[in-house]
């Protein structure tokens, strides 16, 4: 024991001696030298964050941003999903989805020329009445089954069929399709129609061997809606979750596509009931891209983001229509006179020149426009002496009578969104001050299609018409389609403009067309059916790492995905070329 204790006693006594000599007389040396050290310190810290700083601010001399494969883009668009079927789909998520599952025999490229899409190539005969279209080589549906020649004439066929429903049905309706062989179709038509083509654009086709078996009474509401497992586009099926017709919709990259296989993995879109909600989304960093914004709505962004803001012309046209059938509109010098007196250029401004002005019934970049012959200029002298010539003057209340004593009232009726009440607006004050009054009503944009576009019951109406990329327009201003349910939504009615509009259409020499359409814009000037006010501009927004977009005039907003397989999400630092 004495032995044992001894050796602790030892113990201690060393252990106390290395801990003076290794630990309390170094740290006297380093209290004496501490200055020295922490300076050492501080330089080296200094150095080591100089480094991180100038490696930083020089890796934009020899470091690069380059997109690359992979990730999830989420769109998100206004309105409700009820139905993906192409031959179906209305709303504008509906469309965007059908779009990217669905692919159409031709489609435009960025000059908005027509290019194949599923087709490769397309002939048509002397009298423009047959046109034979050949598919591409090798094509596939999504769940690896050959796409054939059978699915096109599938897919026109139950739209012609009257039981299924389909709003393309009146289009289409009168045209033969058939399928010689399993790459080649022939479509015949009863007529003579020069932007038939432009029609095979804008058709998704159907899978046959998955919806053939299903009666055409029963297509609409088919799960397959809902469900599109099978498609032909850059994008397959994944899932949808709704609620109340809003949600989202998953899709996923198809590595068969013809044009190869997407850059992005996935593309989710993501529905809301309106702007504000989309608006507060994306800058809450939910949502990728978002589509189909208004003017206003830019303002509303967060500009710490550095968003990309698109803008897009659209081949459309807002116009204040005279329903040329109702009383007291049916003068073309009273029409003439409120063209004079409405000042587009003050609509420009208050829409903060986000959209273009229009001045007539074919856009500047479609055949046949010629300025020199676009609708009367804006004077409000030459404008209030028309007014009074033809009988309407102004009274000492400041309201434009008739000898009769009857008040040039009119009534305007336009949809409660987007910019159309400030427009109406402006139009009702620039009028007021020439001595007519005008009253504005507001609706819904399914009551005003329904109750006041369909049976034509207006005198005025605002809205605006889409007009595609080719200048056929016949649907809007020939006499046979001023009826109720027509798309002539003056009610107007002349002879020349009926012969220039048939002849346009049933024509394929360009120098013909152009003097059949110039004839029309001629004869259109002097009757003035219609104000032509400005041309809608879609405005697209993505955050600052989308890659792969380019901004475009778009025959269809939808028309935004054309390069979509080329679009990236996801970015990666790599070496500047020497």
């Amino acid at each position: 024991m004495r032995v044992t204790r001894k050796s602790v006693e030892q113990a201690q006594s060393q252990m106390g001696e290395q801990l003076d000599k290794h630990v309390v007389r170094r740290w006297q040396k380093f209290i004496d030298v501490q200055r020295f050290v922490l300076g050492w310190l501080v330089l080296i810290g200094l150095l080591i964050a100089g480094v991180l700083v100038q490696s930083r601010s020089l890796a934009g001399y020899y470091l690069a941003k380059e997109p690359i494969r992979g990730g999830t883009y989420t769109e998100g668009v206004v309105g409700k999903i009820a139905n993906l079927n192409p031959i179906f789909a209305g709303t504008s998520p509906e469309r965007t989805i059908s779009s990217l599952l669905f692919e159409s025999l031709l489609r435009y490229n960025e000059d908005n020329e027509l290019i194949g899409a599923l087709a490769t190539s397309w002939t048509a005969n002397r009298e423009q009445t047959v046109y034979t279209v050949k598919l591409r080589p090798d094509l596939t549906w999504h769940d690896g089954r050959p796409l054939t020649s059978q699915d096109v004439v599938f897919t026109f066929e139950s739209i012609q069929h009257p039981d299924t429903g389909s709003p393309l049905n009146q289009s289409w309706r009168d045209i033969k399709v058939e399928a010689p062989d399993p790459a080649t179709l022939v479509f015949t038509l009863p007529n003579p129609f020069s932007p038939f083509l432009h029609s095979l654009a804008r058709v998704g086709i159907l899978p046959s061997h998955v919806l053939d078996q299903v009666e055409p009474k029963e297509l609409r509401t088919h799960p397959f809606n809902l469900q599109p497992l099978v498609g032909s586009g850059p994008f397959t099926f994944s899932n949808i979750s709704l609620e109340q017709d809003y949600g989202q919709v998953r899709l996923t990259g198809y590595n068969g596509y013809y044009l190869g296989a997407p850059k992005l993995d996935e593309i989710i879109v993501q529905t809301y009931a309106d702007h504000e909600q989309l608006v507060s989304a994306f800058n809450g960093g939910s949502v990728t891209g978002a589509t189909n914004l208004q003017a206003g709505d830019i303002e509303q962004l967060d500009d710490s983001r550095r968003n990309q803001v698109h803008t897009n012309p659209l081949y459309n046209n807002v116009m204040l229509f005279f329903n040329n059938s109702r009383a007291p509109l049916g003068g073309k010098d009273l029409r003439r006179a409120l063209v004079q007196i409405t000042d587009q250029k003050a609509i420009f401004n208050l829409l903060a020149r986000a959209f273009s002005v229009s001045d007539a019934p074919l856009l500047p970049d479609q055949l046949g426009y010629k300025q020199s012959l676009s609708q009367l200029q804006y004077d409000v002298a030459a404008g209030t002496k028309a007014l009074d010539k033809s009988g309407w003057k102004v009274t000492q209340d400041g309201v434009r009578r008739n000898a009769k004593g009857q008040p040039l009232e009119l009534t305007l009726i336009t949809q409660n969104s987007d910019e159309y009440p400030l427009v109406a607006e402006e139009i009702q004050r620039q009028w007021h001050e020439a001595g007519v009054q005008l009253k504005l009503e507001f609706v819904s944009p399914a009551n005003l299609q329904q109750d006041w576009i369909q049976p034509h019951a207006y005198q005025l109406l605002l809205i605006g018409i889409d007009q595609g990329v080719d200048s056929d327009v016949f649907v809007y201003w020939h006499s046979s389609q001023a009826r109720v349910g027509g798309f002539n939504l003056s009610e107007y009615k002349n002879a020349l403009v009926d012969t220039a509009l048939e002849s346009g259409r049933t024509r394929q020499d360009r120098r013909l067309r152009i003097a059949k359409y110039e004839a029309f814009m001629r004869q259109w000037r002097q009757d003035a059916p219609a104000i032509a006010l400005y041309r809608p501009t879609s405005i697209y927004v993505q955050v600052s790492s989308a890659a792969g977009y380019r901004a475009q005039r778009l025959a269809d907003p939808v028309d935004r995905f054309l390069g979509v397989s080329n679009w990236t999400i996801l970015k990666t630092q790599v070496p500047k070329p020497l």
